[in-house]
């Protein structure tokens, strides 16, 4: 049975962290031994993903509250980790050995699995941002070359689109292939067909948009467009499902603009699924992306979707009568 490493900065509601559950679910567990290692011991899919693989963490700082102290020496550790060389962090965090060593997400977790002193293994790294959008990842170390060096350890890197592994290959040089986020469709299909609970479909035209509230996202501006529809009398409700660190600003923007009627703060759903199938057009708004793993679903079960023009739309929309880029 081989041993498998997945490490990823946390288990939050991104589309990296709903991707890599799906893929651990549909790994042969008979085949392989699975471990999902995070840098932050926090996420919705914590618990979930327990259910499927082992699960360990770098970090056990934080507390239900997730309080202000938590926060700040988890920001001071992280500042610590950068100044610090890959093999130092690979030999604090990762203590078994694994056949197969795979950091899921860009930055942090790449930095480590590529300090690994382990020679027999195969060693993985995935990107899913547009690294020359939206290059966070380079935080994580003191200069870009030591990223490119990190980079150089792997023995294939997978990129989540082909927009993705053209804007990899020319910011760090280093050839990559292209991955596309696993999806189980059966399982988004049976789930679209529960009951909404808390709104029932009316006449309105109703627009969705799904993901976690941070700036890159572009929910500011998203609910200042269905603002702008609302005030030349465009009939609609927009409805946004997710959490993040924008919640209060965007609900503060709902309530000062009188949009309470129409504009919909839900929160992190467990089941976005039954919302999609009962809305008439899913919008993403982001500044960046890599392969809108939303935007794949929304398709899935047959919704329109009209998007910015960013990584992995055309891989996913081309010329679809599904969907648009603008």
């Amino acid at each position: 049975m081989k041993k498998i490493l997945f490490m990823i900065g946390s288990l939050g509601g991104g589309g990296a962290e709903k991707t890599l559950l799906e893929l651990v679910k549909n790994l042969d567990k008979e085949k392989y031994d699975i471990t999902v290692k995070t840098i932050h011991d926090k996420g919705i899919y914590r618990d979930e993903i327990k259910k499927y693989a082992k699960y360990e963490s770098c970090l056990k700082i934080y507390n239900k509250k997730d309080n202000t102290f938590t926060k700040v020496l988890a920001y001071v550790i992280i500042k610590i980790m950068t100044l610090l060389p890959p093999y130092i962090l690979y030999k604090l965090f990762i203590r078994n050995f694994y056949d197969v060593e795979i950091a899921y997400l860009e930055g942090m977790c790449t930095k480590i699995i590529a300090g690994s002193t382990n020679t027999e293994s195969k060693k993985f790294a995935w990107v899913h941002v547009d690294p020359l959008v939206h290059s966070w990842s380079t935080l994580s170390y003191v200069t870009l070359n030591s990223e490119i060096k990190s980079y150089k350890k792997f023995d294939k890197i997978f990129c989540v689109s082909n927009s993705v592994k053209k804007s990899f290959e020319k910011k760090f040089n280093i050839e990559a292939g292209v991955q596309y986020n696993v999806l189980d469709e059966k399982s988004i299909i049976e789930k679209s067909k529960k009951e909404i609970d808390l709104i029932n479909k009316s006449e309105r035209f109703r627009i969705i948009s799904i993901g976690r509230l941070s700036p890159q996202k572009g929910y500011e501006r998203l609910l200042r467009i269905h603002k702008r529809l609302i005030d030349e009398g465009i009939k609609h409700e927009l409805l946004i499902l997710g959490d993040g660190d924008l919640k209060n600003k965007l609900q503060q923007y709902v309530m000062e603009n009188k949009l309470s009627d129409t504009a919909y703060l839900l929160g992190f759903q467990d089941n976005p699924y039954k919302y999609l199938k009962n809305s008439d057009l899913f919008v993403c708004s982001s500044f960046t992306e890599g392969f809108s793993t939303v935007a794949t679903e929304s398709i899935i079960l047959g919704i329109p979707v009209v998007t910015t023009d960013c990584a992995g739309m055309e891989d996913l929309l081309g010329e679809s009568r599904y969907g648009c880029q603008c």
